[in-house]
């Protein structure tokens, strides 16, 4: 699931430059999606990333390092950074015990959570619609029986 939130953030910086508005929509959607995948499977839920002053204070000083809008994109990259630190060490047990591990882990997600609601809004993106509408698409799907698109052989 980790490897599914990069990957996006990647189509996502792309759809950005490109100016493909529609795949920008898909790729923050896609984003999110894989998100609540990762945290199911890590037993984070909802509450445990609601967010407070505190733990998004690093967001305050990374965002005032970079200020212009092009370089929010350098922000994304140290939140899912951050993320799979924090992942990487709690799976291989070095570099802090599992509960602080946990709480870094949760303090990215939320930091996550808030720059994709930002971005939607500094771009004029509906993030629930958008949600909505590529979580209909994905469910549609059937990966097993079609391996090229999910959809048609």
């Amino acid at each position: 699931m980790l490897h599914g939130i990069v990957e996006e953030c990647g189509e996502l910086a792309q759809a950005y430059y490109d100016s493909w508005r529609m795949e920008e929509v898909d790729a923050v959607s896609d984003i999110a999606i894989y998100m609540v995948g990762f945290c199911t499977l890590s037993g984070i839920t909802v509450s445990d990333c609601e967010l407070n002053f505190e733990a998004c204070q690093k967001d305050k000083i990374e965002r005032d390092k970079c200020p212009t809008f092009e370089y929010s994109f350098l922000h994304l990259l140290i939140i899912v950074g951050d993320i799979s630190h924090a992942h990487l060490k709690l799976h291989q047990g070095i570099r802090g015990n599992g509960d602080e591990l946990r709480v870094q882990l949760v303090i990215g997600i939320a930091r996550l959570i808030r720059w994709l609601k930002g971005y939607c809004l500094n771009r004029q993106i509906d993030f629930e619609d958008g949600l909505e509408t590529t979580w209909a698409h994905v469910e549609a799907r059937d990966w097993q029986k079609f391996k090229r698109n999910g959809v048609t052989a």
